[in-house]
């Protein structure tokens, strides 16, 4: 994580959740304002010898190292406590057909933008590429949000052997894998890196044994990694895409997932993270055949949350649903009362822990069936 500079940045969101208040805590805070300011300072033309940045970045990161060898488990926050919740889930009695698949652990909700991404589709679908770029606080979960409409997109062309899609798979658990968007120093550079980058998945996707002819292919990145010609370089990035496309006679869908905090409360947003979501705007304006924005990605109402559950359950009913949802409840108000919002909504963030410890009680039901039949 911290071989590079955008390694950094995700050490020093990683440590700014496990940090408790404490001498540690500030000792992170001082080398991230050392890191940001030297940052700033060259991407900005005040430091013009790249040395001189990469110096100070290789000091910030020995400094998190020494950090990191000198933790003890008081500087760290207690860890979050969702057992006696995830006990509730074992009193659902589950359809496991449903409950096993790996569309339900990123299903829930989310209807105004998937109607958005459906709707794009059906006009666009003839472009060689559609450009889906999504936006939303991490806490509300866009890279799920992007793996479920992969995942559709694959069982909406699961009939048609020769249209199922190719995407790239984590190893740890084969579910659909995000990328980090390469940004260097500029636009070409960045752009360049990114040919390199993708040029492994795409070659991986032209080899393959079954002779794809639709790819589905996800890149992700934090605003804290935003720079100025970050729009400029993912148009150019996505016009060399759909040459490569034209040129594979294939049908791809590129998803971008861009993580801006607080995105879904409009009133807490900064002048700089409209601004980001206005240059986003202007470029999806500037190609509207094959370009689509999805922004509404708000907390989950409770009432998706049991549609869900009932979704998951034998018969397409559980009695115990509501308990289940106080239970959550009451497990997100003690354990991260910063992400409780009452009983009549949820981050996604919660509820894709339920949806995973479903799928895990599910599988593992599945799994002994089988071995009782042995």
């Amino acid at each position: 994580m911290l071989a590079d500079s955008g390694g950094l940045d995700l050490a020093f969101d990683d440590l700014s959740g496990r940090l408790a208040n404490g001498p540690r805590y500030n000792q992170l805070i001082v080398l991230k304002a050392r890191y940001k300011e030297s940052k700033s300072q060259f991407y900005g033309g005040k430091i013009d010898y790249r040395g001189e940045f990469e110096q100070v970045a290789n000091q910030v990161r020995d400094g998190l190292l020494d950090l990191i060898d000198a933790l003890q488990p008081a500087d760290l926050r207690p860890p979050e406590d969702f057992e006696k919740f995830f006990k509730s889930l074992q009193t659902l009695v589950y359809d496991l057909d449903r409950a096993s698949q790996p569309l339900f652990q990123v299903n829930c909700d989310r209807s105004p933008a998937t109607r958005a991404f459906r709707n794009a589709m059906r006009e666009k679908r003839a472009q060689p590429l559609h450009l889906t770029l999504v936006l939303a606080c991490p806490f509300q979960s866009p890279n799920s949000f992007a793996e479920r409409l992969i995942l559709e997109e694959i069982d909406r062309l699961d009939a048609d052997a020769d249209a199922r899609p190719y995407f790239r798979r984590r190893e740890e658990d084969n579910r659909v894998k995000l990328q980090l968007i390469p940004v260097d120093i500029d636009e070409n550079d960045s752009f360049d890196a990114f040919r390199r980058e993708f040029g492994r998945a795409h070659t991986d996707f032209l080899q393959s044994k079954q002779q794809y002819t639709h790819a589905c292919f996800a890149f992700a990145l934090h605003e804290k990694n935003w720079e100025d010609f970050l729009p400029e370089y993912l148009a150019a990035a996505a016009g060399w895409l759909r040459g490569l496309a034209a040129e594979n006679k294939g049908k791809y869908q590129f998803f971008v997932v861009f993580y801006i905090e607080n995105l879904h409360h409009p009133e807490r947003l900064t002048e700089a993270q409209k601004d980001k979501m206005t240059a986003f705007a202007a470029l999806s304006e500037q190609y509207p055949d094959w370009i689509t924005l999805l922004t509404e990605l708000p907390e989950v109402p409770a009432d998706e949350v049991e549609k869900w559950l009932h979704k998951v359950s034998r018969d397409g009913f559980s009695p115990a649903a509501p308990e289940v949802l106080n239970q959550l409840a009451q497990s997100v108000e003690h354990n991260a009362p910063q992400r409780f919002h009452g009983p009549e909504q949820f981050d996604m963030f919660d509820v894709e822990k339920m949806q995973a410890a479903v799928y895990r009680i599910a599988r593992q039901t599945a799994q002994q069936l089988i071995q009782a039949k042995i």
